[in-house]
């Protein structure tokens, strides 16, 4: 009976085999709240000028913003630089970037921001993006002003909780005010590339090893 019972287990553990590599692959929704409770993590650091992500970009002490460096950061952590997010210091190459993908939509269209999309500002009104921050929530939503506002992450930041703007923070932003205008968000591609899966052949020649194996342990 014990030999048995071996035996149909060792029929389970190829059959659950050939489900295995489906069955690990990380949705959209998943990676995404990945890399917010990564950007999370960092709420309250303060740079103060040169900083741990500019060091971790440039390689040696700096003072040059960081707010595109601290995006690209995250997605190191959890190896998703240069495939979801790429490696930019500047937020205007950033935005070219996911222009290039086809993964970039202007603020105002039928698009409807997502968590972990990125949502570029333009800061001084002259249509250039040089502000950039995650998105930490999927929707809009109005403020006690009734502003449609978004909620999001960003490094290189300040409101009237800190001074300067060299603090991770996460707010509830307006899309549109005087020196920070929404120009658009990217939705970026999460999904994690699917691991092709043994073929058949090789299924079966590990499924008759680990029956040979099963046998020697008896002898």
């Amino acid at each position: 009976m014990k030999k048995v019972t071996s035996f149909v287990l060792c029929v389970i553990l190829f059959i659950c085999s050939i489900f295995y590599v489906s069955a690990s692959i990380n949705t959209h929704k998943q990676v995404a709240d990945e890399i917010i409770e990564t950007a999370r993590a960092e709420i309250g650091y303060y740079g103060n000028g040169s900083n741990k992500f500019n060091e971790w970009y440039y390689g040696v002490p700096s003072n040059a913003a960081w707010c595109a460096v601290f995006l690209g950061w995250c997605a190191d952590q959890i190896g998703l630089l240069n495939t979801a997010i790429p490696k930019r210091a500047t937020c205007a190459s950033m935005m070219d970037w996911y222009k290039a993908k086809g993964e970039y939509h202007v603020v105002n269209s039928d698009y409807v921001p997502q968590k972990g999309d990125i949502v570029f500002f333009d800061t001084d009104g002259t249509g250039i993006s040089h502000h950039v921050e995650f998105v930490s929530e999927s929707g809009y939503f109005t403020d006690d002003n009734g502003k449609t506002c978004i909620y999001t992450i960003g490094g290189n930041a300040s409101d009237e909780n800190y001074n300067g703007k060299d603090h991770v923070i996460e707010r509830l932003r307006p899309i549109d005010r005087e020196k920070a205008v929404v120009m658009g968000y990217s939705h970026p591609s999460y999904e994690q590339p699917e691991e092709k899966p043994q073929n058949f052949f090789d299924k079966l020649r590990a499924f008759f090893e680990k029956i040979i194996n099963f046998f020697r342990n008896l002898f």
